[in-house]
């Protein structure tokens, strides 16, 4: 069990956007962990960096999308 998204497996890891109308989950092997502190990153983030992790996109699935009305 995963204490950080439980009923998720250990060798993946769930997100989501802030309001939670997005959820999606990533699942190993990961490619690559890194720290980008490009001038992009730094602005969409908030932060001096941000964390990235790579996955092959076969291993990425989109998990709940609430329908967003327009306007």
């Amino acid at each position: 069990m995963n204490p950080v998204s439980p009923g998720i497996p250990p060798e993946s890891l769930a997100g989501s956007c802030l309001c939670g109308a997005v959820t999606c989950e990533v699942r190993a092997p990961f490619l690559q962990f890194a720290h980008c502190h490009c001038g992009r990153c730094r602005k969409a983030s908030g932060t001096g960096h941000a964390t990235n992790l790579y996955a092959l996109p076969a291993n990425f699935s989109w998990l709940f999308a609430a329908e967003v009305p327009a306007g």
